[in-house]
């Protein structure tokens, strides 16, 4: 699993993002024990990359070793 490799590696915590209103990826994330945050506004560039024009705002998803 994800977080047993990060464990192995010393990270305690991973996070991820998922798109605000895809309830599938929103319950799966939290099936993880991960934590959504508040939705971020969606944004002209990303990371490396320019959002697409239907990229939608996302919510950052936490997940720490042991569901912290």
């Amino acid at each position: 699993m994800l977080l047993e490799r990060a464990a192995a590696a010393g990270i305690s915590r991973v996070t991820a993002t998922v798109p605000v209103g895809w309830t599938a990826g929103e319950a799966f994330a939290t099936a993880l024990g991960g934590a959504l945050c508040a939705p971020l506004p969606a944004r002209p560039e990303v990371g490396n990359h320019r959002t697409g024009p239907r990229e939608r705002a996302v919510r950052r998803v936490e997940l720490r070793r042991g569901g912290r």
